[in-house]
């Protein structure tokens, strides 16, 4: 993706945010000596600083406040309180309908400098009443801003309370939940299908969420103890297989990170160890296997263990046509598989390169069913935005933009803007240089994006502006 150029200093209508920090008090605002008044400019310029959409906010607000001094005071009252409102009840920003050509974000500046030029009338005690309530209002409105979207926080919470379900032994829960959670209609609110999560949850809590392996151990003899009391158990057997990859990929992780005592070959015979485990468990496993092969992310278990041991690409190919005949838009399968391409390749160029297998898997054929079509694009677009690994990133030039895009809008407008998903279609269409999907991102967003898609406030601003760029 391409880098948003430094920005020497975030403006707002060409305005410095240091100078706008600090401008004084227009004429008609001087003559308020309420010391009340002056603080809530002061902390309302302070909660201001950290959001761009705030900026134009205080413009509109200075306009307001200069506008009510003008006479006004009565009619702008109304859009005020029914801001408020709409901010307590959860909803987008709204915009509110000031007299005149306020309304236009790019003549807002010049207006306040004609309102503050044409503004002589002295307030009356009344008048003081009636701006001190407008800001107060004003301020209020602010701190309620629209929250962000929390896809990432709703799934960890998510993951949460599976890994203690088994801490409290809840295996009839657990095993409730497995079946419910294959239902089409099992998913949160971004639309991501709950079982994808119920199954990472035991494999991020031993990878990332462990403190030390003596812990993720601890987690794992937790997933042990399941399967010893349902050894017929499907998510009893998957859980424990998850844990052990988890433990894996801990052990990997701070072997290349070069933590003391995990040098290459005791990694590695660390980690063959647990293989060794997986492959006993999976031959105890009782005649019921059929019921584990029907079971898409028992494929996902093999690819993971198979890529620790570095096993040949003919391996994997296996698997690859297998999932096809259980699920082939299980999206976490083909994450493992593309992670496998990306690691093996550095060092065999004959393999395929990920983005274009990918691609040649999901591109939408003549022959395909209205149906088929949707569900390659959105598989498509979900495999993409869940690939998260910046050792492992995507060349948007060997990816089908036609394709992702389609999957994309497809996840924005059935998940809304709440989600992720307009955030990810914004700064997707931004690498493959689409300005008009930029606009149509944008006009979702209404400034409310997601900040673990875009952590930078200024990416947003290039972003924003690039937009409307000629």
């Amino acid at each position: 993706m391409k880098r948003p150029r430094e920005n020497k200093e975030l403006s707002i209508f060409g305005v410095q945010r240091s100078e706008f920090s600090s401008r004084p008090f227009p004429h008609g605002e001087r003559q308020l000596k309420s010391q009340c008044f002056q603080d809530l400019w002061e902390s309302l310029l302070m909660k201001s600083a950290t959001h761009d959409q705030k900026f134009a906010l205080c413009e509109r607000g200075r306009a307001l406040v200069l506008a009510l001094l003008h006479s006004e005071r009565q009619s702008l009252l109304k859009p005020i309180s029914s801001g408020c409102r709409a901010a307590s009840g959860g909803q987008s920003l709204p915009t509110w309908s000031i007299p005149g050509s306020l309304n236009s974000p790019s003549n807002s500046l010049a207006n306040w400098r004609r309102w503050q030029q044409t503004t002589t009338t002295k307030p009356c005690r009344r008048s003081r009443n009636y701006i001190v309530s407008v800001f107060l209002g004003l301020f209020v409105f602010l701190s309620a801003k629209a929250q962000s979207p929390q896809d990432w926080k709703n799934h960890l919470s998510f993951s949460n309370s599976i890994i203690q379900e088994l801490e409290d032994r809840q295996y009839d829960l657990l095993e409730s939940q497995y079946r419910v959670f294959h239902h089409p209609e099992a998913e949160m609110a971004d639309g991501t299908p709950k079982i994808w999560l119920y199954f990472a949850a035991f494999h991020d809590k031993n990878r990332t969420l462990a403190a030390n392996l003596e812990e993720a151990g601890a987690f794992t003899q937790k997933t042990r103890d399941w399967l010893a009391l349902r050894p017929n158990s499907v998510p009893a057997f998957l859980a424990f297989c998850n844990a052990l990859v988890g433990e894996c990929d801990q052990i990997l992780d701070r072997s290349r990170n070069g933590k003391p005592g995990t040098n290459g070959p005791d990694s590695y015979k660390q980690v063959q160890t647990r293989v060794e485990e997986f492959n006993r468990e999976f031959e105890a496993f009782p005649n019921e296997a059929a019921t584990l092969w029907a079971e898409p992310q028992y494929y996902v278990v093999r690819i993971q263990f198979l890529s620790q041991i570095g096993a040949p690409f003919d391996a994997l190919e296996k698997f690859d046509y297998d999932i096809t005949q259980v699920d082939p838009y299980y999206a976490p399968f083909y994450t493992s598989y593309v992670l496998w391409l990306f690691s093996h390749r550095q060092n065999d160029p004959s393999l395929p390169r990920p983005e274009v297998w990918l691609t040649n898997r999901f591109k939408v054929d003549i022959l395909d069913t209205q149906s088929i079509k949707n569900r390659k694009c959105r598989a498509y677009a979900q495999i993409i935005a869940f690939h998260g690994t910046k050792n492992a990133e995507f060349k948007p030039d060997l990816l089908d933009w036609p394709t992702l895009k389609t999957g994309l809008q497809d996840l924005v407008y059935s998940y809304g803007s709440q989600t992720d998903w307009p955030t990810r279609y914004l700064a997707t269409a931004f690498a493959f240089e689409d300005r008009e999907s930029v606009k149509e991102a944008l006009a979702l967003i209404q400034g409310n994006y997601s900040p673990e898609i875009i952590p930078d406030p200024q990416a947003f601003q290039y972003m924003s502006s690039w937009a409307v760029k000629k």
